[in-house]
């Protein structure tokens, strides 16, 4: 209004009639107007910006991953199923994640990389993990890349006490504790130690890979014959069983034997126990040599057995 409703004159933006003095009633002015819708536009960006940091990202199988997801922000949650690679040049750290529907290759790069490092948070073989992060999908290959350190979240299960010959298929990816002796050390390339551990129920290989060592640390040295405690999870070369350790610290000297056959009378061995350890105790009751070594006959009082020993075992216990 621009106008004065009791003499008609006119009074321009003033709220007082100059001329009369009287009150000039106007509609809700535009400075206001232009504040409430200021305050309105920031208080729906406050809300925006709350519903967004607040927001959980989906939870995805990893077999529904598609092309489509490129660049999608989702969260995975499943077993560690290989040691992490690190690289000290690129500062990039990648391990696999299995759901139950599928794998998926995770990588941390540079500053995400170090910030898992500095706060201990190195993956294992069977641990548990929750990652959120960037979906990178490129023709059939799809991987998940890790922009926030902070919602990674590693649980180790408790390790069960188990022998040897109780680790199967159906404990794949489970953590395990074992004791037995080491009856070799190889190395079969490069960055790769492997012990072979037996006890009195079966043999089986722990492995070692130099990003263990780069990341955790060097185990103690073992030599053959040596009794160890082994701290690791199951998981499968090909179609071998084998424990990777969880950390270098996870393979322990022992001071006491462990037993590496289980004791048996002579007449209770069989043809089914071919490629079975077993310990036997007797009297020596004929010793034959021959060309490649030396055949003892032994006998306890269930029966009789021969044991062969090769040359270069009959002079190593001589």
């Amino acid at each position: 209004m621009t106008e004065c409703p009791s003499c008609g004159r006119f009074v321009g933006p003033s709220d007082t009639c100059p001329h009369c003095g009287a009150t000039v009633h106007r509609r809700l002015s535009l400075r206001v107007t232009k504040a409430l819708a200021l305050i309105l536009a920031l208080g729906g960006l406050l809300v925006l910006w709350t519903a967004a940091t607040r927001a959980e990202p989906p939870t995805l199988p990893i077999a529904d991953i598609k092309s489509t997801m490129n660049w999608a922000y989702v969260r995975v949650k499943g077993t560690v199923t290989r040691y992490p690679t690190y690289d000290p040049e690129t500062g990039s750290l990648k391990f696999w994640v299995w759901d139950g529907s599928g794998d998926l290759m995770v990588t941390a790069y540079r500053t995400e990389a170090q910030v898992l490092l500095d706060a201990g948070l190195i993956p294992t073989v069977g641990d548990q993990a929750t990652i959120e992060g960037t979906l990178r999908v490129k023709e059939d290959f799809a991987y998940l890349t890790i922009n926030a350190p902070q919602r990674v979240t590693f649980q180790r299960p408790a390790h069960t006490e188990v022998s040897i010959g109780q680790i199967g298929l159906d404990r794949l990816y489970e953590k395990v504790t074992v004791r037995g002796m080491v009856r070799a050390v190889r190395e079969p390339y490069t960055g790769l130690m492997i012990l072979e551990v037996r006890d009195a129920t079966g043999a089986i290989d722990v492995t070692i890979p130099a990003d263990l060592v780069r990341l955790t640390g060097t185990p103690p040295a073992v030599r053959p014959g040596d009794y160890v405690q082994v701290r690791g999870a199951v998981s499968l070369y090909e179609d071998s069983l084998q424990l990777t350790l969880d950390d270098a610290g996870s393979l322990v000297l022992l001071d006491e034997a462990v037993p590496i056959a289980q004791a048996r009378d002579i007449g209770e061995i069989t043809a089914e126990d071919v490629g079975q350890m077993v310990g036997i105790g007797g009297r020596i009751v004929e010793v034959r040599p021959f060309s490649a070594g030396v055949k003892y006959t032994i006998e306890d009082d269930s029966g009789r057995i021969t044991l062969l020993l090769w040359q270069d075992m009959d002079r190593a216990i001589v």
